[in-house]
């Protein structure tokens, strides 16, 4: 932190100061998604929708149609 004089002679500190030896580091997310497109029925889609919103419900956050899939793969899986 940069000390400054006030007006009236005392020493104060400038927090906005950056210190002499600081480095700005930026880092960067980097997030890859490959997408495919299935043909699905009408009414699998209504279903599929359906079930989102029920998980989503359930958990208290955004749920897409991929986690609602990975869900219904993963209780498939745990069934056998």
């Amino acid at each position: 932190m940069e000390q400054q004089k006030s007006s009236n002679g005392e020493n104060r500190i400038n927090k906005r100061a950056k210190p002499q030896h600081a480095e700005t580091i930026k880092y960067y997310k980097v997030v890859i998604v490959v997408m495919k497109s299935i043909k699905i029925s009408k009414k699998i889609y209504i279903k599929l929708i359906k079930l989102s919103g029920q998980l989503q419900n359930k958990n208290n956050k955004k749920t897409t149609i991929n986690d609602t899939i990975t869900y219904l793969l993963e209780a498939e899986k745990n069934a056998h």
